[in-house]
This record gives structure tokens, sequence and C-alpha cells, in this order.
């Protein structure tokens, strides 16, 4: 019985995070990033206190450059992951499954998930930044304070998971070289 002809690729990027959803950030990532998010709530907390954490000179404004570096810095690695891979080691990895993969393109979709959901952390950032640069918003202090947290927790997840993309292109680079190099001794070998 042949393959099914039929197949289409998703490019819906909310339905690929979603299909994906437990995949896309470990459990040790999210402890680590709400231990950070517990430090800043500290911080700010302490801001009120201490005259050596200045949290009232944060402007959200600030990180409409780092969210447009983001983002570009996600499209440059989404392009060297898939630079890695020729045509047909992407078609491999769709039609792939094991009991991890359960479905075909499961395994694809895991490999580009990462990528969309820290591209769409930073278009956030950058979207939430751009606005505090337009608008003048008149809220009671602390309702600003409580948006300059939830932002700053947005950054946080955009920085750790810029650092995960980079962790993972980096091991994609390294079992890709290995595989080659053991089909060079393979060739080798066989001479």
């Amino acid at each position: 019985m042949g393959k099914n002809n039929n197949i289409e690729i998703e490019i819906n990027p909310f339905k690929v995070m979603w299909n994906v959803r437990k995949e896309i950030l470990s459990k040790a990532f999210l402890i680590v990033w709400l231990i950070l998010f517990f430090i800043l709530i500290l911080f700010y907390i302490l801001s009120y206190k201490f005259t050596i954490i200045k949290m009232e000179a944060f402007s959200l404004s600030d990180f409409l450059t780092p969210g447009i570096t983001g983002l570009s810095f996600t499209l440059a690695l989404i392009t060297a992951t898939t630079r890695i891979f020729s045509k047909d080691k992407l078609v491999d990895i769709y039609c792939y499954t094991d009991k991890d993969n359960p479905i075909e393109g499961y395994l694809f979709y895991r490999t580009i998930a990462p990528y969309i959901w820290t591209s769409t952390i930073w278009l956030i950032v950058t979207i939430g930044a751009l606005f505090s640069k337009l608008f003048i918003y008149n809220f009671l202090p602390i309702f600003q304070d409580i948006l300059k947290l939830i932002f700053s927790a947005f950054v946080l997840m955009g920085v750790m998971s810029l650092w995960s993309l980079l962790i993972a292109h980096i091991k994609d680079v390294s079992l890709e070289t290995e595989r080659e190099i053991k089909e060079q001794i393979k060739k080798e070998e066989h001479q």
C-alpha cells in the first residue's frame, strides 16, 4: 500500500503551535522562567524601598529595538537551521514516525514550532513597545507597574526562547556533522 498523496503541510502558525504545544516549552524551561519572573517581581517590590533598583526609569518603549532584533535573530536562526538539512532530509523529517512522533508531520512541526513561538513572543514585545511609544497611557501607577511586569515577563520569555533556539541549532549542526562524518567513514571503508 502506497503513501497518501494528499499530504497538506499546515502553514497556519497558530495551528502548528497548538498541535505541538506540549513540546514547545520544556518543564525545565518553565521552571527557570518562573524563578526569574519571581526574582523580577522581587526587584519590583524592592525598587520601592531601595534607590539602587530603578524600575521607574524602565519604559516599555525601550524594547522596540530589542523586539525587532529578536524577530530578526529568530529569522536568521530558522534560515540557518533549514540550510543544515537538504530538501530530502526535510521530507524525511516530515515523514518520520515513532513512539515520540506518533503521526506523520509531528517531528517536522516540533522542529519549526519553537521558531514560531519565539517570533510570536518577539512580535508581541515589538508591538507593545511600538504602541507604548505612540500612545500615552494614564493608568494608575499600580497598573503601570503591573503592565511593566507583564511586559518584562514577555521579554524574559523571548530572551530565554532565543537562547533555547540557539542551543537547538548548535545541537542540529553537531548531529548533522556527526552523521556526515559517519557517512564519509563508511564510504572510505567500502573503497
